[in-house]
């Protein structure tokens, strides 16, 4: 009889399944670190051509309101983990009750609602840019006059790589076209800052937390253009950022990962723009740097593997492949320092993220 743990729990695992809603990029490589361990895969997605449906060894076409599916779905997991904030709430409280959810139904409240998510970071006495909730042009004017000259006008919901977003100010005001009735909208304060950085936190199952070292961060109109290992900051903003981002993901009850992105003024006042409790572009870097990717972590943490220590090896810029440049992965075919990763979308289209090159040093 066989009694060596290490050996009983690979065979474990092996009779193990996750599953993914939404199948895009991050659900493939959440995918395929969790099928590295023989983990079975199932995807979830309404797409039809969805790039995880690549890796999976099952995968689902329908819509998340769809409960009937979603329940057989859900029986069919061991797990089940989100890719991405828009999945309604509704159906991951439905798969609840079905199966395991992580990194948990209260982060995705918080994360998919700028108003919920930008209260929640301020109660921790964690600084967010000045905003307010606006219900017509008028509005926005008050906000302009009393805050800024100019603002980023948000969608409450559904905004993402800068989609639902535009700069305002009191001379194009008058020439917005916007629909108020069908949607709720935040004016932002504009900040001047320095420099832009994200930091990716792990949490368990017993409330461990660790921290990968910051990234820092290049967008362009809203979408990550290039992120940068190790960010270029003092030891003391560091530390305040790691900081910062366990806080967050302690206070959310994450069990799994969490993206939170920031600003650094030229005060050295830290300011958290967004957060995400899910894999996120700017921790690509970690797949050729480091000893356990973001994607790694979050399976380890579902499927209670353990975690020990996050180990550099490089120094990375991670490039964003767009539609637009599509051709330059080929440029770094043949350079051994040039780690590709192409996703396996379909459509090329402008601003889409088509994969990402990790250059090591």
């Amino acid at each position: 009889m066989n009694t060596n743990p290490k050996k009983l729990l690979a065979k474990a695992l092996s009779k193990k399944t996750l599953g993914i809603l939404g199948g895009g990029q991050l659900g493939k490589m959440i995918g395929m670190a969790a099928s590295r361990l023989g983990i079975k895969v199932i995807i979830f997605d309404p797409k039809e051509d969805s790039p995880a449906f690549q890796i999976a060894d099952k995968y689902y076409i329908s819509s998340f309101e769809d409960k009937e599916k979603t329940k057989v779905f859900a029986r069919e997991c061991d797990a089940v983990t989100y890719e991405f904030e828009n999945v309604p709430l509704e159906c991951l409280i439905y798969i609840s009750k079905f199966s395991k959810t992580y990194p948990g139904i209260f982060p995705l409240k918080i994360s998919q609602d700028r108003v919920l998510e930008k209260n929640f970071i301020h109660k921790l006495n964690i600084n967010v840019a000045d905003f307010s909730v606006v219900k017509s042009k008028k509005d926005i004017k008050n906000f302009l006059i009393k805050k800024s000259n100019k603002v980023l006008l948000k969608k409450v919901k559904q905004g993402y790589d800068g989609k639902g977003q535009k700069k305002i100010d009191l001379r194009n005001l008058k020439n917005l076209k916007i629909s108020f009735k069908n949607n709720n909208f935040i004016a932002e304060k504009i900040i001047l800052f320095k420099k832009e950085i994200s930091v990716i936190v792990i949490r368990d199952k017993q409330g461990r937390l660790i921290s990968y070292k910051p990234s820092e961060n290049n967008h362009r109109e809203g979408i990550l253009i290039e992120s940068n290992y190790p960010a270029k900051i003092e030891k003391k903003i560091e530390f305040k950022a790691k900081s910062i981002a366990k806080k967050i993901a302690k206070e959310l009850n994450i069990v799994g990962v969490l993206a939170v992105e920031m600003f650094i003024t030229r005060n050295n006042e830290i300011i958290v723009n967004e957060i995400a409790p899910r894999p996120h572009n700017s921790g690509h870097w970690t797949m050729d740097v480091c000893n356990i990717s973001q994607f790694d972590a979050l399976v380890r943490v579902i499927f209670d593997l353990p975690i020990n220590s996050i180990k550099y090896y490089h120094k990375c810029k991670m490039i964003n492949i767009l539609g637009e440049n599509y051709e330059q992965f080929f440029h770094s075919l043949e350079k051994a320092k040039h780690k590709i990763h192409i996703y396996g979308k379909n459509k090329i289209k402008p601003k889409r993220k088509m994969g990402h090159v990790n250059i090591i040093d």
